[in-house]
């Protein structure tokens, strides 16, 4: 109900129309039943315009079970299909605790589908951790922006264990040779800033 009238408020204003798209798309997820639940108790919505919507609902209840997750009282998570023309998607509103991602419409395959979907498992971990920050009206700080990376980063690895192993393996040389270039080249630019 709250929503609704929230919806009608807001279309009642005089809003950019790249915000009254946002506010629209967002009005027409909630009148749709739920494509699934998290923990029994927070419904998905995922929009009509998202190709695989069983797959993406597969994704996010897989993602609500990552150990060490904290989902705070999120009332709804919203997804939405990627728009150039959606503005403030993805984070925390202001009257509902809800997460909003967005989600590629398209069926991409292989290696783009992969990062993708990286990318939006990240997201998601990144807004339950700023809906647990419980930002004020200005938006995020960016203490909490930064608190909320390192906590996507956090459950990134808590649910891919063993690619963060293989990251850390192979990574670990690539940074014991950078090392000394970088120390050199910091040390030539300080040495050349010092003589000017």
């Amino acid at each position: 109900m709250r929503f609704r009238q929230e919806v009608a408020r807001l279309l009642a204003t005089d809003l950019h129309p790249d915000h009254r798209n946002t506010v629209e798309t967002l009005s027409r997820q909630n009148s749709r039943a739920p494509a699934c639940r998290i923990n029994g108790r927070i419904p998905v919505f995922i929009s009509e315009g998202i190709a695989d919507r069983d797959a993406v609902a597969g994704h996010i209840q897989t993602w609500s079970q990552t150990p060490g997750l904290c989902l705070p009282a999120i009332s709804r998570i919203q997804i939405v299909p990627e728009d150039p023309g959606l503005v403030e998607i993805g984070t925390r509103t202001l009257v509902f605790p809800e997460i909003v991602l967005i989600w590629p419409s398209d069926r991409s395959r292989g290696l783009r589908r992969w990062f993708r979907g990286l990318t939006a498992e990240t997201w998601f971990y990144w807004n339950v951790r700023i809906q647990e920050l419980a930002y004020s009206d200005g938006g995020p700080t960016p203490e909490q922006r930064d608190e909320a990376q390192r906590y996507a980063r956090r459950m990134m690895a808590r649910s891919r264990p063993m690619m963060g192993r293989i990251a850390r393996v192979l990574a670990r040389p690539v940074v014991v040779i950078m090392r000394y270039p970088v120390k050199a080249a910091l040390k030539w630019q300080l040495a050349r800033m010092t003589k000017r």
